[in-house]
């Protein structure tokens, strides 16, 4: 159903929104806070296509508030999805300590991806050098916020139209 992967997408719009207005507020530009990221693990973790295309669109808005190069991050998200997807086979992400270490393994991912990207990327986007590094420093943040954030992408998951079984997988109802 696309409206599920609407209203995550339009979760991760509302939380990019929200974490480049706190790093204006708080003089922190040179961090990427990774608000979103719990939704990504959300998404990884229950969404099938629907997730993927969602966590592409996730990308694109990322990119589009990095001001660097559209491509970047639709990869990176993409590729976080997957890794999460594969990963979350053998965990079952009930518990809010797994998440948090989910969220910590693909942030790692994540940043490990983007310093390949800026390792065989063109010269001219320093832009990535930033994302890098911004991947890097949202490690703890990322971590702490996972949980809660896993949690507000459930239940607005739920409101879209997506119920849970007893297993904890999400089926459209």
């Amino acid at each position: 159903m696309i409206r599920r992967g609407f209203a995550l997408f339009a979760l991760i719009f509302f939380l990019e929104v929200t974490e480049g207005g706190l790093r204006a507020a708080l003089g922190l530009q040179d961090w990427a806070l990774g608000l979103s990221f719990g939704v990504l693990v959300y998404l990884g973790a229950r969404l099938g296509l629907e997730g993927a295309i969602t966590a592409a669109a996730a990308g694109y808005v990322m990119d589009l508030f990095t001001g660097g190069p559209i491509g970047p991050s639709i990869f990176l998200c993409v590729a976080t999805y997957l890794f999460v997807r594969l990963a979350s086979g053998a965990l079952d992400l009930q518990q809010p300590i797994l998440v948090a270490a989910m969220a910590l393994a693909a942030r790692v991912v994540y940043a490990l991806l983007t310093l390949v990207l800026v390792a065989i990327g063109p010269a001219r986007y320093p832009a990535w050098l930033d994302l890098a590094g911004g991947a890097a420093l949202a490690l703890l943040p990322a971590t702490l916020a996972a949980p809660a954030v896993y949690a507000l992408a459930r239940a607005v998951d739920r409101r879209a139209g997506g119920r849970e079984s007893e297993a904890g997988e999400v089926w459209l109802t």
